[in-house]
């Protein structure tokens, strides 16, 4: 009602006709409002209100309007409610800041996305990881690269990362205390500690058994010597609650180990040292080629906010790394982790075939020459490593 009052003299004098002076100063005062609106349109626009008329009217903008259909598959290393959550939220902001664009979250097997696609119902958005049947794979359109990704695409540009895992050497001090241990020093043990903590306590290490490659991450860094390197190779396998509770001195994981740790409030205290030399697999981001131009043009606008500032940011409650390296960490735990990679990482990417193949030798206690020259022999022979 006031806005009305303040641009209509007659309403604003309402009741006051006979009073020639008071219509008079009404529509002098009118006359300077319309007049400070004009020359002046930010005095009476919120910040807010200027970034969404901007967002209105940018270039880029899709031109679809409707809903996006997001489907994550629930069967990732970090397939838990945390990363639903992260989409969820991820979906709400691009909601709001895409007018008219609806993308809903739903959850799947692979299997159950497979079933679908060859059927011919496909969703806009996929969120997987490398481990999709090539049939799939072809259904994916190839995107263009940002230049900030510190983490290679796969299969053409099919998949996009949006996260990825770090590998962590996890030191368990007071676990190590308690079997007449003295902790390492900052840069971690050498061959002689290893030597020492082995012969006081003979399972003194151990590996995080849900991080298929957490061997490949120890034979393949620079931080470990030789000996410690095949040490860890021979550990029994843990899980990352079990290593969080001090079940082993030493432990190699993902993320998803130092998540654990910093979850568990009673867990001994701990240092984690960042494994330079390999990135673990993340999530990949995928846009489904439904033959709509309009429509796929949105998906992609979703994948690239994925990659935006915030998102990346966003990341931290993840407990993973970002796939590029303008973000800062406001987590204090995650930051010499970031840092580390900050810089791309090579990135091991192994097919079914190979992680079997990968899955027998650690099965049969190969021993750790076996599997740095399967390694090796790996990467010379379609063993997809990118950098």
């Amino acid at each position: 009602m006031s806005a009305f009052l303040f641009l209509n003299p007659s309403a604003y004098s309402e009741g006051k006709r006979g009073d020639g002076m008071t219509e008079k100063w009404a529509r002098v005062f009118c006359a300077l409002l319309l007049m400070l609106l004009i020359c002046f349109p930010g005095l009476f626009r919120t910040d807010a209100s200027e970034r969404l008329i901007a967002q209105w009217l940018s270039a880029g903008r899709p031109s679809y309007a409707g809903e996006l259909e997001i489907v994550l598959i629930n069967a990732q290393a970090d397939g838990s409610a945390r990363l639903q959550t992260w989409l969820r939220g991820r979906a709400a902001a691009f909601e709001k800041q895409y007018f008219g664009i609806y993308p809903s979250v739903t959850v799947m097997s692979a299997q159950t996305l497979n079933s679908r696609i060859k059927e011919g119902d496909m969703p806009d958005v996929v969120l997987c990881s490398s481990e999709m049947e090539d049939a799939t794979l072809r259904t994916f359109a190839p995107l263009n690269a940002p230049a900030f990704l510190t983490a290679p695409q796969l299969y053409q540009g099919r998949l996009t990362p949006i996260c990825q895992n770090g590998f962590v050497l996890a030191i368990h001090e007071d676990a190590l205390y308690a079997h007449g241990v003295l902790p390492p020093g900052l840069y971690g043990p050498d061959s002689a500690w290893t030597e020492e903590a082995l012969q006081k306590w003979p399972e003194a290490f151990g590996l995080e058994e849900d991080a298929l490659l957490a061997p490949a991450a120890a034979l393949l860094t620079s931080v470990l010597d030789e000996s410690t390197q095949q040490a860890l190779c021979m550990a029994q396998t843990y899980t990352a609650k079990e290593l969080a509770s001090g079940k082993v001195g030493v432990s190699v994981g993902t993320t998803k180990l130092l998540y654990a740790l910093y979850a568990d409030k009673s867990s001994p205290s701990y240092l984690a040292i960042p494994l330079p030399g390999l990135a673990g697999e993340g999530q990949y981001a995928a846009v489904c080629s439904t033959g709509e131009e309009e429509r796929m043009a949105a998906a992609s606008a979703f994948v690239s906010f994925l990659l935006n500032k915030a998102s990346q940011r966003a990341v931290s409650m993840l407990w993973a790394v970002p796939v590029r390296a303008d973000v800062t960490c406001d987590t204090a735990e995650l930051n010499s982790l970031w840092l580390t990679f900050s810089e791309p990482q090579p990135t091991l990417v192994l097919d079914a075939a190979q992680r079997r193949q990968w899955a027998e030798l650690l099965a049969r206690k190969a021993a750790p020459e076996d599997l740095r020259q399967w390694l090796e022999t790996a990467c010379k022979v379609g063993f997809r490593r990118v950098k």
